[in-house]
């Protein structure tokens, strides 16, 4: 790798809802009081900085603005 290639890449941080389950359906509540409900969401996908991005079981790609989200609710999934 040449010198000019190296470059500093913040981690990803992975998000602890793994615990939860494999897949799990989020309920996300933004500041302004709207709530939208995920299903099949992939848990290993789950990746935190300035947007939050994770995959579905329908192959949906999703990314919310951190800074814009009062809480989020998740729920196991069978």
């Amino acid at each position: 790798m040449k010198k000019d290639e190296l470059k500093y890449k913040e981690p990803a941080i992975h998000s602890s809802v793994s615990e939860v389950g494999e897949s799990v359906t989020q309920v996300i509540t933004m500041m302004s009081g709207y709530k939208k409900t995920f299903r099949g969401v992939l848990t290993k996908s789950i990746m935190q900085g300035e947007f939050t991005h994770f995959n579905t079981r329908d192959g949906r790609k999703v990314m919310v603005r951190t800074d814009n989200v009062a809480f989020v609710e998740t729920t196991k999934e069978e």
